[in-house]
């Protein structure tokens, strides 16, 4: 199962559970970044967005893969 798949389950059952409607699909749940403290974050996933940042950055506008 993809992350996304699990995400949207358990925020659908979330949902349910609190009789409430599901509000974020798995295309929006980028929005709940701006919810995270940086300071929680493991090192590795700290260095993983690094890593992804430096390439993002070296990429020319409209670059493919």
């Amino acid at each position: 199962m993809k992350l996304s798949e699990f995400a949207e389950a358990f925020f659908r059952r979330l949902a349910a559970r609190l009789g409430h409607a599901m509000l974020l699909r798995k295309g929006e749940f980028y929005r709940l970044v701006d919810f995270v403290d940086p300071q929680g974050l493991p090192e590795e996933v700290t260095e993983k967005l690094d890593l992804l940042a430096a390439l993002f950055a070296g990429a020319a506008p409209g670059e493919e893969a």
